[in-house]
């Protein structure tokens, strides 16, 4: 009875040892195996057209988006997820100024592995109407924002011909959020602005001697100022 007992110990002994080696070896292979790269952002361009703006997301591979109704539709803020890819754009802000883009904002998401999987935000004036397409060899997604007004007419809030574009500057900060509206605006008084309103520290070189002119619509401060430093 006793040896039976004995083999039977050894054999659930071996059972588990054997279950928790399995379970071992499973994990570090998951931890050892590369989270999938389906493709390199390589560039976002901004071309015009009659009636609308124009923004292509190219890659090195297949290009795959999720969100802002998919087709498109009707927004103030376009955003667009590619789960499957990294950024070689460079920067994680593009000024556009072209009616009515503002802004293309590239981010990834803090829990993202390996810094696969990008967030674009495509911040508009106004709300506007918008159409998204993969192009035929699935590398490039191409986003067609509608305008109200030919490129030849007077663009809302242009200066009549021969004149220029006023100098001015609306800061809101609600809910944690900062919205900034900037036209020609010296970066020292924009900052200092920013600054002010959401009460925090912002140092700002001497040498700066620049403006700027960006429309920003409820992001955190953090977003805010990486996309005027890079602007």
């Amino acid at each position: 009875m006793s040896i039976h007992h004995g083999a039977r110990s050894r054999g659930c002994a071996r059972a588990g040892l054997l279950a928790l080696l399995t379970a071992g070896i499973l994990s570090a292979s998951a931890r050892r195996l590369p989270a999938a790269v389906y493709a390199n952002i390589t560039d976002v361009t901004v071309g015009e057209l009659r009636n609308s703006v124009q923004i292509t997301v190219k890659a090195d591979g297949v290009l795959r988006y999720e969100g802002a109704g998919r087709y498109g539709g009707t927004a103030q803020r376009i955003e667009l997820k590619f789960p499957g890819a990294r950024s070689r754009v460079g920067k994680p802000y593009i000024s556009v100024d072209k009616v009515p883009v503002s802004g293309i904002m590239l981010a990834v998401p803090q829990n993202a592995p390996e810094g696969i999987g990008i967030e674009m935000t495509i911040v508009l004036n106004s709300t506007a109407t918008y159409s998204i397409r993969e192009s035929a060899d699935q590398q490039s997604v191409i986003i067609t924002v509608e305008r109200e007004r030919t490129i030849e007419g007077t663009r809302p809030g242009a200066p009549a011909a021969g004149g220029e574009a006023a100098s001015s500057l609306d800061v809101r900060f609600e809910g944690g959020l900062l919205s900034v509206r900037a036209v020609k605006t010296d970066m020292h008084a924009l900052l200092g602005r920013l600054a002010e309103v959401a009460k925090v520290d912002i140092a700002v070189d001497d040498q700066v001697s620049r403006t700027a002119s960006l429309t920003l619509e409820a992001l955190p401060v953090d977003a805010v100022l990486r996309a005027i430093a890079s602007a």
